[in-house]
């Protein structure tokens, strides 16, 4: 994440691109079946109005007094934004501890830090989910979890992990992509996204310097040469704004950048994995985050290192679940993208 400033929210990328940007399309009362063979099986994002409608934080998290109240004892890790780099090879993100009560009162003030916390986890996986579950949460607020129904579309056994991602507004992501199927609400302020499918990832990351993991170098917020090289602007994507009450579908596997708005910025994501449907594939992009994509023989080696790591998971499930033995609580702490 890097510093934006209301200017870069506010531009419209979609003519920096040839072929222009894609408006993403909105829709309302969506059935399983249109979802399912419009959207979600050819992987194209689209905006869902009216699915959070009776969602109770839609009323309540926007009253940081209300959040205070619920989990303001809760740890969390929360990003510097002032700190970090997205920089070429110098990525890094650094953290601070706090209490979420400190935290909400620091980007509240009068003059807000700019601290942001990604991927704060409010609902955790169920059944054999737990066993491919993060190691390592920036916190835990699962106390939220009442307030946040899991959206329709996918069964609630499907769920990898619903977070919150909360700040003062005005910052950006890099250019990244996640390993599954991922549903975004905003609850407060607004947010603008370009968006790339997974076939585009060649011309992203032509020239940078480090094409390795999920992040396109050299592409953050305020960067002077970011569409450069010229391959850069041939990508096909599309743009869109989110603002509270639509619900954003981003494929497994899709680029995005994400610029908030000006004021108090919270939404939520919900990552969805179905072993049936998604394992090959998750599979696949986890093994682009590590190695890239460049290397055919480094992505073997690292896609046979993914099949191991999962098969010790099932296994470790497997002797829990025959001594009856509770989960393990995950670790809290500073998380990262590579």
């Amino acid at each position: 994440m890097a510093s934006a400033g209301p200017a870069e929210f506010d531009i419209d990328f979609a003519s920096c691109f040839q072929p222009p940007l894609q408006p993403v399309e909105v829709l309302r009362g969506v059935d399983f079946g249109t979802f399912r063979h419009r959207f979600r099986d050819p992987g194209v994002p689209v905006i869902l109005e009216g699915e959070t409608d009776d969602w109770p934080a839609m009323a309540r998290w926007p009253d940081l007094a209300y959040l205070r109240r619920v989990a303001g004892e809760q740890p969390v890790y929360v990003r510097d934004l002032d700190r970090g780099s997205i920089n070429g090879r110098k990525y890094s993100e650094p953290y601070q501890s706090f209490s979420f009560a400190d935290f909400l009162e620091r980007i509240s003030g009068l003059q807000p830090q700019n601290l942001y916390l990604t991927q704060g986890v409010i609902r955790r996986p169920t059944g054999i989910l737990r066993a491919f579950e993060r190691e390592l949460h920036p916190a835990l607020l699962t106390v939220l979890a009442e307030d946040l129904p899991v959206p329709r579309f996918w069964q609630p056994d499907q769920l990898l992990a619903a977070n919150l991602w909360l700040g003062p507004g005005s910052h950006a992501s890099a250019l990244h992509f996640d390993e599954f199927d991922n549903l975004n609400a905003v609850i407060a302020g607004s947010k603008r996204w370009l968006l790339f499918p997974a076939a585009q990832a060649g011309k992203l990351t032509a020239g940078a310097r480090d094409a390795q993991g999920t992040i396109v170098r050299g592409f953050h917020a305020g960067e002077p040469r970011r569409f450069e090289p010229a391959v850069r602007c041939t990508a096909h994507g599309y743009q869109c704004v989110t603002r509270p009450g639509q619900l954003l579908y981003v494929p497994r596997g899709m680029w995005h950048q994400v610029f908030s708005g000006p004021g108090l910025s919270i939404a939520v994501n919900f990552w969805f994995f179905s072993f049936a449907r998604d394992a090959a594939k998750v599979a696949l992009n986890s093994a682009h985050r590590y190695v890239g994509f460049r290397s055919r023989k480094r992505l073997a080696v690292a896609l046979a290192t993914i099949y191991l790591d999962a098969a010790r998971r099932l296994a470790r499930y497997g002797i829990q679940q025959l001594m009856r033995l509770p989960p393990p609580e995950p670790a809290v702490g500073p998380t990262s993208y590579r």
